[in-house]
C-alpha cells in the first residue's frame, strides 16, 4: 500500500464543512430568535388590544411580516445547501 494514495487533502472538504455549518447558523438564527421572543410579543399585544385595538392590529401585521422574512431566510439554507 502506497502512503501518498491513502493520505488526500481534507483541506477543501473542512471549508466546505465550516461554510455549511456558518450557513445553517446564519439562516436559521433568525427564526429561533423570533420563536424564543415570540410569547412576549404575544402577552404585549393582548395588552395592547385593551388599550388601542388598531395599533394592536398595526403590530400583529409588523410582527407577522417579520415572521414570514425570518421563515425565508431559513429556506434559503435549503437553496444554498444546494447550490454549494
Amino acid at each position: 500500500m502506497n502512503i501518498s494514495g491513502q493520505a488526500r487533502n481534507t483541506r477543501t472538504v473542512s471549508i466546505l464543512m465550516i461554510a455549511l455549518c456558518v450557513l445553517f447558523f446564519l439562516t436559521i438564527t433568525p427564526l429561533y430568535a423570533f420563536m424564543v421572543y415570540f410569547p412576549y410579543l404575544r402577552e404585549k399585544l393582548f395588552a395592547l388590544a385593551l388599550v388601542d385595538p388598531y395599533t394592536a392590529l398595526y403590530d400583529a401585521a409588523y410582527i407577522q411580516y417579520f415572521y414570514d422574512v425570518a421563515v425565508l431566510v431559513s429556506f434559503f439554507n435549503a437553496t444554498f445547501n444546494f447550490a454549494i
